[in-house]
């Protein structure tokens, strides 16, 4: 069953630094872990969760195309 939940508004920006920080944490967690701390690895599924979700919802890399005939010049499409 899961918890209840609150919809937020929240930026693209503010949704990487969420996993930045989120994937920081994940290593820490990974080490006391090993260390054998129990409640580092319940901490540690957690967060894992938490970055599966977030993952869904992170938007696509703009990928970078080459026009031909400029000699490798690289062109990004601009997203709408």
């Amino acid at each position: 069953m899961r918890p209840d939940t609150e919809k937020l508004e929240i930026s693209h920006n503010e949704l990487a630094v969420i996993a930045d920080a989120l994937e920081t944490q994940q290593k820490i967690l990974m080490l006391q872990a090993d260390a054998g701390t129990p409640e580092a690895r319940q901490r540690l599924n957690a967060v894992k969760r938490l970055l599966g979700r977030l993952s869904t919802v992170k938007p696509k890399p703009v990928r970078a195309w080459t026009m031909p005939g400029l000699g490798g010049f690289r062109m990004r499409r601009l997203s709408s």
